[in-house]
């Protein structure tokens, strides 16, 4: 039997246990939408030999739009799911918890 997610469901502890329940979500609701050659494999972590980096800034103002709207779509999905959590300090918490993550990731991005 194969889960089902819409958006009245609720995401639950079986979800983030990393079984069946993890792999159906991220199969069914993040890859259609966050999807790429790097992600969909499903793997421990993507293999990232085949990006090439720009040297300037040119290519990163040509797709900065893309980017603005990929980062409304993920707040989008975030935030969505983060209100079907019902019990406030849970989602409060889990919240916090994502924030601390994203910052950590740009912290690093910016030694870089």
């Amino acid at each position: 039997m194969r889960l089902k997610i819409d958006k009245t469901e609720e995401i639950r502890l079986a979800h983030g246990v990393g079984g069946r329940f993890s792999h159906e979500l991220i199969e069914e609701v993040f890859l259609p939408i966050l999807g790429n050659e790097y992600l969909n494999p499903l793997d421990d972590s993507a293999v990232l030999d085949k990006i090439k980096v720009p040297k300037d800034e040119s290519h990163l103002i040509s797709i900065l739009s893309d980017l603005e709207e990929l980062k409304m779509r993920t707040d989008e999905i975030i935030n969505s799911y983060l209100e079907s959590i019902v019990n406030t300090k849970t989602r409060e918490k889990l919240e916090h918890q994502l924030w601390a993550e994203i910052i950590k990731c740009e912290v690093l991005w910016e030694r870089k």
